[in-house]
């Protein structure tokens, strides 16, 4: 049984259908076409309603990357239901997550809000952090009781981590590192050396 609680989505009733409209409207017209006035239209409520939920389009752009970001991990959370280390948590999350980004087309919508660099900003915000961390709090806090990571390392260290070496998968795909077990190889090295305490 998992035993990992993510944090609940704060969105409400309301504010969950116009972050749907807004991805029904990146669907059929696009990011960089789609205005309030569409998503208004699309969830069947006033521009005004829009506002009060939402301030301006960033707010409401920036407020669906972070529900994707809760979703994509939860999704990946909910397939790692027997792990039980940290360490096995980040290489299983990460190549789950990456081959999600491959097979999934919704998680497109991650990387349209402004581009990938924007989203990258969105995801290393307080909140996008605080998503990642919900996650695999547990497991930090059992192997930080078990004395096994490296000196001062925080969730948010692990958090921001994961976002930019999906980042760097994402934007500059090596040929050295073409399939999963190219990306197992690549990363456990990493997580190994870089959160776990050296012990002789």
């Amino acid at each position: 049984m998992n035993t990992l609680k993510a944090m609940d989505s704060a969105e409400s009733p309301l504010q969950e259908r116009i972050l749907d409209a807004l991805e029904r409207c990146f669907r059929i017209i696009g990011m960089q076409k789609t205005t309030l006035g569409d998503v208004a239209a699309e969830a069947d409520v006033s521009r005004m309603t829009v506002y009060r939920q939402f301030s301006d389009k960033q707010t409401l752009f920036q407020a669906a990357a972070l529900r994707n970001i809760h979703r994509q991990w939860q999704a990946v959370d909910e397939k790692l239901g027997t792990v039980s280390s940290l360490s096995e948590w980040l290489l299983e999350g990460l190549l789950l997550f990456h081959r999600m980004y491959i097979n999934d087309a919704k998680v497109d919508l991650y990387k349209q809000i402004g581009g990938i660099s924007e989203g990258l900003e969105v995801a290393l915000s307080d909140r996008g952090l605080e998503t990642m961390v919900a996650f695999f709090r547990p497991l930090y806090e059992l192997a930080k009781e078990h004395n096994q990571l490296a000196p001062g390392l925080t969730p948010e260290d692990i958090a921001e981590w994961i976002h930019r070496t999906n980042h760097t998968l994402l934007v500059h795909p090596s040929p050295r590192i073409s399939t999963e077990a190219d990306l197992r190889r690549w990363l456990t090295p990493q997580i190994t050396g870089g959160f776990l305490r050296v012990t002789n």
